[in-house]
């Protein structure tokens, strides 16, 4: 049960707390007094979307808190929600979310800091929050399904289908794309056989271009290698003129004065030292026309160069060293076809088996949405002869999927169509005078009507939902006089047996509260504040009184005649 809410710097409300109790809580207000900017609060906590467009004016945050009195469900429904949190013996849930300026949005939870989807799943299970929106869907069929499901004792049964038609999906996906791709997988493979062919007949070795290369390059230029170096040889030693003899002259002459002049001895260390270099120079070009080349023909050379530079340029790559990689690509991807094509059996026996336990959970569905039509139809039915329906009919029609232009993806096994939502067309039927046979909903109820039957479903649903608190915004649109009476009557029933919150525009909803509530706005320096205020008696019956279009005597009395009744009324 809703203990507490607090607001702060919510658009027009600075700063409000409201503690509300058990039975019917009603809140009441001038049109633009602020009854919405509750609602949204309301929704922040459920995990709505928040806008930090929302935050008064010249502040930076926007708070919304609640205390919530959760009972015993806390430690079966709840607790899946809170693995770290311990309630010990006080099953109190302190709920805080903080909109800020900067986008630097938080989320606690009994103090400690979550994530926006736990307390949206946390809350959810909590708190029920209806509105006009929530009227709406009754008139698409196409929520029809996901109506009929939030009755059902198993509630993630539509979800398991989901998952599974999902799963199946995919493997159906990627069967038709093995299956239409195998005639181009085909020409590929025979495409990548040949280069694969031709880069293997090529025989490349890592390096090897460059080996070749400087090969290529040494025998095309063999004769002036060595024509250089015997020239190089003579003109170190080949005779009387070359450079050794005419070295070995300077270091004999300079000899005769090294006791003379002592720096003399250094020269000719230096000297000796540079004969012997140009001795190890002179042999090595001697030797150098002796040396004897590998054993390949020059043509052979060329041919392969041309081959690895013909290649590369026909695979796009800068080095002949990069098809060794280039092949080692193609070889896979070769392998990869060959591997999809044996892999079509098993995905075909994956298929039959997701297929086979798609079937098996879709009847299971169907066979539960039929159970829960039967007895929601009933219940509907019962609820609507307390709302002024005395001989209305309300059925749930479950029948089998047909396609049609505007219906979503259907998938056809064993004839029968399956979407995400199931094999099951689901219809609600209505008829509100005797006489006449139930035809669908959306073409034939009236707006009051439609206030009246979903409040009728939500009264149903209390059978099927543990929800703590139910907030009612809107459920007076369309109604008036005694049918807003009966409604009035309706709520009080339901908050019997759970914490009921209802924003109304009607004085004889009103009047049925356990604790009324006004929002009013107060200017104050130029900017407006609203406030919350819960009203004693002699406050409600002036209230209920303005709501009725004037505070005359006339209709005080009326005022006050409305609330006894609310309060005397056999439930």
């Amino acid at each position: 049960m809703l203990e507490f809410l607090t607001i702060k710097n919510l658009a027009v409300i600075s700063d409000a707390e409201i503690e509300f109790f058990p039975g019917l809580n009603v809140i009441t207000g001038e049109t633009g007094a602020g009854k919405s900017m509750v609602v949204q609060a309301l929704g922040m906590l459920r995990g709505d979307r928040a806008d930090s467009g929302w935050i008064r004016a010249g502040e930076e945050n926007a708070v919304v808190g609640a205390t919530i009195d959760c009972g015993e469900s806390i430690s079966v429904e709840l607790s899946q929600y809170l693995p770290e949190e311990s309630f010990d013996d006080d099953p109190q849930l302190v709920l805080e979310r903080i909109i800020s300026n900067q986008g630097k949005n938080r989320v606690r939870i009994n103090g400690s800091l979550s994530k926006l989807r736990t307390l949206s799943l946390l809350s959810s299970e909590i708190i029920e929050l209806t509105s006009q929106h929530d009227q709406v869907k009754l008139l698409s069929p196409s929520n029809y399904s996901a109506i009929v499901d939030t009755y059902l004792d198993d509630k993630d049964l539509p979800a398991k289908l989901r998952n599974k038609l999902a799963e199946l999906d995919t493997i159906d996906s990627r069967l038709n794309e093995l299956k239409t791709g195998s005639i181009e997988n085909q020409r590929r493979m025979e495409i990548l056989e040949f280069h694969i062919k031709e880069l293997k007949n090529a025989d490349i070795e890592e390096g090897e271009y460059a080996s070749l290369l400087q090969l290529s390059k040494k025998i095309s230029s063999l004769s002036e290698i060595v024509s250089s170096a015997q020239w190089a040889e003579f003109s170190i030693s080949g005779d009387e003129s070359s450079i050794l003899n005419m070295l070995g002259e300077i270091i004999r002459k300079i000899s005769l004065y090294h006791d003379i002049e002592p720096e003399f001895a250094e020269a000719i260390e230096n000297l000796e030292k540079a004969r012997e270099l140009l001795l190890d120079a002179s042999s090595i070009f001697r030797h150098s026309g002796d040396r004897e080349l590998p054993d390949f023909n020059p043509d052979d050379i060329q041919n392969k160069l041309h081959i690895m530079e013909k290649l590369s340029k026909k695979h796009g790559v800068g080095s002949p060293d990069e098809l060794i990689a280039v092949l080692e690509n193609l070889e896979s991807e070769f392998n990869s076809f060959s591997n999809d094509e044996s892999s079509i059996p098993e995905l075909e026996n994956t298929l039959n088996t997701l297929r086979t336990e798609a079937l098996k959970l879709a009847g299971v569905l169907t066979a539960e949405r039929k159970k829960c039509a039967r007895k929601l139809s009933n219940q509907v039915k019962t609820e609507l002869m307390d709302l002024g329906f005395t001989n209305a009919d309300f059925i749930v029609e479950i029948e089998p999927r047909t396609p049609s232009k505007n219906s979503k993806t259907c998938r056809i096994y064993d004839d029968l169509y399956i979407s995400d939502e199931g094999a099951d067309k689901v219809s609600f039927l209505f008829s509100a005078n005797p006489g006449l046979p139930p035809k669908p909903l959306s073409e034939t109820a009236s707006g009051g009507e439609i206030s009246r039957i979903h409040l009728a479903m939500k009264c149903a649903a209390s059978g099927f939902q543990n929800t703590l608190t139910t907030i009612y915004d809107e459920v007076d649109t369309g109604i008036g006089g005694e049918t807003a009476n009966m409604v009035g009557k309706k709520l009080k029933k339901i908050s019997l047996n759970r914490q009921v919150i209802c924003i109304t525009h009607l004085p004889q909803i009103a009047a049925f509260a356990d604790h009324h509530y006004t929002v009013h706005k107060e200017i104050k320096d130029n900017q407006t504040w609203t406030k919350v205020k819960k009203l004693s008696n002699d406050e409600r019956i002036t209230e209920v009184a303005r709501m009725m279009g004037t505070i005359s005597d006339d209709a005080v009395k009326l005022s006050k005649a409305l609330i006894e009744n609310g309060k005397s009324t056999d439930l």
